[in-house]
């Protein structure tokens, strides 16, 4: 490839690039499947919170030691001393209630396992559960629904790659642009060049972008390795879709 043709295939790149973000069709399908994706996560968590009883732990007078208060307390859950803590566990006023007798936990979902384990250790029980936190933010890391979510994603900008492949050709000649582009003094291999590095870059960027979002919200494993993957994908797919209209 000439100097002349290398030139060529820059301004014809960035050229592609440029009428790809400028149309608001293609932007609003690249940004709609993160957007909905985020949307959904927020939206799940606001529910779950609205729906979660207070971390309150509920406790009766002859419970609430100065130990056992002073080590809830210091997990950040508020101490509340009634007559009935069963009855405000109930009625969703409390996350965890005992009276010495009995634990009742909350419908809004499992407690801390350090919670419980401070109302058995001032109960005197001898079996104490506990999960360190750090095993707990290392499964959370290790889940995999992330992950699968941004693969789901990734086979999406996946079929968008021959749809934008194919797309752009077929619109430039209906529009008749596609024959004043071809009269340039290059060979086609740069026009298809071309096109392909523009879809590759313009879809490998927002797929990227998506990935690395939901890492930073969720957490997802090897997070630069699915975006170069997707990335792939996303050329070879667009790749395809030349070839099918070329």
């Amino acid at each position: 490839m000439t100097r002349r043709h290398l030139r060529a295939y820059v301004v014809l790149t960035a050229d592609l690039v440029r009428r790809f973000l400028r149309e608001g069709i293609v932007l609003r399908s690249l940004v709609f499947p993160v957007t909905l994706a985020v949307a959904a996560l927020v939206g799940t968590v606001g529910v779950v919170l609205w729906l979660q009883p207070p971390l309150t732990l509920a406790v009766t007078a002859d419970l609430a030691t100065p130990e056992l208060v002073a080590a809830v307390e210091a997990d950040g859950w508020p101490v509340v001393v009634v007559d009935d803590p069963g009855q405000l566990v109930r009625d969703g006023d409390a996350a965890l209630g005992s009276d010495g007798h009995a634990i009742w936990v909350g419908n809004g979902g499992q407690p801390p396992l350090s919670m419980e384990s401070h109302l058995r250790k001032a109960l005197g029980t001898s079996w104490r559960p506990d999960q360190p936190r750090a095993v707990r933010a290392r499964a959370i890391r290790e889940s995999d629904a992330p992950g699968r979510l941004a693969i789901f994603i990734g086979a999406l900008f996946a079929m968008y790659g021959v749809v934008f492949g194919a797309g752009s050709v077929a619109r430039d000649r209906d529009e008749g642009t596609l024959d004043a582009e071809l009269s340039m003094p290059v060979p086609h291999v740069v026009h298809g060049f071309a096109r392909w590095t523009a879809g590759t870059v313009v879809l490998g960027g927002f797929f990227s972008f998506s990935v690395y979002l939901l890492h930073a919200i969720m957490g997802i494993p090897e997070a630069p390795d699915l975006a170069l993957k997707g990335t792939a994908a996303a050329a070879g797919a667009t790749a395809l879709g030349l070839i099918v209209v070329g």
